[in-house]
């Protein structure tokens, strides 16, 4: 019985504390993509000047994001261009601190009641980067992708692939068939 609950306890965990990358999208369905080709990049200082947290907006990061955008960009058959012509892109990068709580019956389970819960809390910080593309012509944002995953230890040892993961996973999202 003790076993039973302690693999139940883990498995719980595990299912909600995982990484579980989730992605989402968001655009302008009556815009026809394929008007656009070019695309160009905000700067990173106009980024880092909004007040961000340098652990993340940084050159390292900046530069693992925009590879990895390019690279998704590119296989779409995008070309960059100067800043006044296509599609800006622009990213932001939100961390946040999480709690899960989880209650658990303890006790005898196979009678018409339970002799008590227990409650165990879990801390953790959840990553959400967060990909724009704005028509540069009109300032607008016309299309929006973002990927939210808990921050684990091999995501810190290994952002390059924490990045191209969720860059990926995001542009599997992208407007198909538009462009």
């Amino acid at each position: 019985m003790k076993n039973f609950l302690l693999l139940s306890l883990i498995t719980m965990l595990l299912s909600s504390c995982g990484p579980t990358l989730q992605v989402f999208s968001d655009y302008d369905k009556a815009l026809n993509m394929s008007v656009y080709k070019n695309y160009n990049w905000l700067d990173l200082q106009a980024i880092e000047s909004r007040g961000m947290n340098p652990l993340y907006y940084n050159e390292l990061n900046d530069q693992r994001i925009k590879r990895a955008v390019d690279k998704q960009m590119q296989a779409r058959n995008y070309s960059t261009a100067s800043k006044n012509e296509g599609l800006q892109i622009h990213y932001h990068i939100i961390v946040e601190n999480k709690t899960n709580v989880i209650t658990e019956p303890v006790g005898a389970q196979y009678r018409p009641y339970s002799s008590g819960s227990r409650t165990t809390t879990y801390q953790y910080r959840e990553g959400t980067l967060i990909i724009d593309l704005m028509d540069t012509k009109t300032n607008t944002l016309i299309w929006r992708g973002w990927a939210t995953d808990v921050i684990t230890n091999s995501v810190k040892k290994d952002p390059e692939a924490a990045i191209q993961n969720a860059v990926a996973k995001i542009f599997e999202v992208f407007p198909a068939g538009n462009h």
